[in-house]
This record gives C-alpha cells, structure tokens and sequence, in this order.
C-alpha cells in the first residue's frame, strides 16, 4: 500500500511496525490490527501527488529521484502528523461519543465500502497492470474503467500466479474456519504461498523472462527520527481532517465487529487516544497515516489471536524482515501479495 501513497515500498514496512507497536501498548480492541489501508493510502496519495507531482522531464538521474522521494516522504508524514493530532483533540474533547451513530448497518456499509476500494485497490497488481494512479472523486470507478480498458494487456504469467494464489489460499481459509476446533493451530497458508512463489520466481526468473512485477531491494534498517515539515500542515490540513475522521468511522466500526463478535467492549475515546498517538508519533519516523486494517485484522483473527500480544508479535516479524529477512523478499510477485490481501477479507465480502 506504500506505493498507494506514493512513497516508497520501505515505508510501508516502516507503517507496519511503529503504529502497531503503539497501538498494541494503548488500544482497546483486543483483535485489531493496525498499519498500512488502502483507503488511506489513496487518501495520502492524491495529497502526495497533488503537493509533489511527478516531473514532467521523462528520466531522472538517481540524485533527483532520491530528492523527490524525500519530499514526497516529507508531505505523507506531514499529513499523518496531521491527522494524529487531529485525533489527540478529538481525544481531548471525549469525541469518543460519535462512536455511538455508528450503528450496525452503517459498520457493515462502512467495512463493505472499505472492502470493496481494496479489491480494486489490488485488481492492478493481480493483473499484472501498469496503470497511472486515479484520484480524486471517484477515484473507484475511473480505476476500475481503467482495469477493464486495460484487460487485453494483463500479464498470463502474473494472471497464472494470481489463480494459483488464490487456489491455495481460499481452500485453506475454509479449511482453517470449518476445522477451527480440531487444528491445533491454522494451516499457515499464506507463509507456504510466500516461500513458495518466492523461490519458484527465483529460479525460473520469472521477472526477467515474463516481466512478472516483483517486490524488489527492502533497505535494511530504520529511518532516522525526524519531524515533520510544520510549513506543510497548512497546506495538508484539508487532507489530514478526512484522514482522522475516516481513520476513526473504520477502526471503531471494525473494533465494534470483533469486540461484538466476542463479547467485550470497547472504550471509543481510549481508541481515539491509541490512533492519534500511533499516527503522531510514527509520522517521526517517516510513516504514512496509517489506521486499523480490513486485511491483516482477518489475518490476526485467523490465525488464532485473541489479544494484542499478536501485534508485538508481528512487530517482532517486521523488525525481522527490516533487519535481516529483508533480502529474502526480493523476488516475491506482487501478485501474490494482492492474492493474499483479497482473500484475507472474506468476511467483509461475505456480508455484503
């Protein structure tokens, strides 16, 4: 999703560690999971895009690449920056209370909605599509009419890879839900398929020999702490109010899924607390604004998490990929990570 945003595909790591680290430490939704969505990419995307457009001179030398990677860095931060303490006020004046017009069928509209823009969101990836961002109003629809135009160009090798992704990963999922009671943990569907189209692109160079679109050089490491531009938040404020509004309509609605689905409650202004605090401090390490997720919640509760001890969890797996794993990665399709984002919402789509 960093790509979403118009940032570097690092920093979409970096996004999946610190809030979730944060969010882990004060939030009260026992099974979500927070990091990188979709919608909020877009969102950040068209601020990116609209502040630091791409030059109109066709090749770059790699000195102004890295300087426009910075600046659009810069305004993706800014805007989480934003939008965190956007939040911290809403915390501050117990907003927390509007959690309560989000009624069961608007949660449901809300994460169908949500649901469906990542599905779009993906079809690029999963058809093996280069296509130019869309923004702005209807966004969905102009990148869907783009898809179908485009249908006659999609990849057959990333076409085969998405069809024999999803032919894992839909089987597994039904297995791991019908047989909850008798695996002694779930079937790790999602890690074989990784494994698997990783070596399997390594030694046929796929990418070389089918142009199969793949996850490339992950910098080791971490960004060093940085504030965030403060002569950008004027200009992004306009973007930040509707990030921290859709942040906070999404993650109570998905907390109040999960929170109902296993009876306990949530404290709405202590989630506010948690997002406000995960955006504005993660902003300092670079991080995109980031909320909780469709995708890798249903992952969580997949595979078996009942608390927030599964985020450290996966805070400790994305500090191993950023510190060591990172290289192993290399040759993993994209493709297969789209797979691996639409099948994680199979509820979400099942409730439509």
């Amino acid at each position: 999703f960093a790509l979403l945003a118009s940032v570097p595909p690092v920093f979409g790591l970096y996004t999946s560690f610190f809030p979730v680290l944060i969010y882990s430490l004060l939030g009260t939704g026992r099974h979500l999971s927070t990091g990188t969505f979709a919608i909020l990419s877009l969102m950040t995307g068209s601020a990116v895009e609209r502040l630091v457009s791409e030059p109109l001179v066709g090749n770059l030398s790699g000195i102004e690449k890295e300087q426009l990677d910075a600046q659009r860095v810069g305004v993706a931060a800014a805007v989480a920056f934003g939008s965190g303490a956007l939040m911290l006020g809403m915390f501050v004046l117990q907003l927390g209370v509007l959690s309560t017009f989000l009624s069961e069928p608007v949660v449901k509209a809300l994460t169908s909605g949500a649901a469906l823009h990542v599905l779009v969101s993906q079809l690029p990836s999963l058809l093996g599509l280069s296509l130019p961002r869309q923004i702005g109003c209807f966004s969905l629809f102009k990148t869907l009419a783009a898809v179908l135009t485009a249908l006659p160009r999609s990849s057959p090798a990333e076409l085969t890879i998405s069809a024999l992704s999803l032919a894992l990963l839909v089987p597994v999922k039904e297995l791991n839900v019908r047989f909850r009671d008798r695996l002694p943990v779930p079937i790790p569907g999602e890690v074989v398929l990784v494994l698997l189209a990783s070596v399997l692109c390594f030694t046929s160079s796929l990418d070389t020999r089918y142009h199969v679109q793949i996850v490339g050089l992950l910098p080791g490491g971490f960004p060093q702490p940085l504030l965030p531009n403060v002569a950008e938040l004027p200009r992004i404020l306009a973007d930040s109010l509707p990030i921290a509004l859709v942040t906070f309509a999404v993650s109570a609605s998905l907390a109040s899924i999960y929170a109902d689905k296993y009876s306990y409650t949530i404290d709405s202004n202590q989630e506010l607390l948690a997002h406000g605090a995960s955006n504005l401090i993660s902003s300092l390490f670079s991080c995109f604004p980031n909320s909780a997720t469709l995708a890798t919640t249903s992952l969580l509760v997949d595979a078996g998490g009942k608390t927030q001890l599964a985020g450290l969890f996966s805070c400790i797996v994305v500090l191993s990929v950023l510190l060591w794993l990172g290289p192993f990665f290399y040759y993993l399709p994209k493709a297969v990570l789209a797979c691996i984002n639409i099948s994680s919402m199979r509820q979400m789509f099942c409730q439509m």
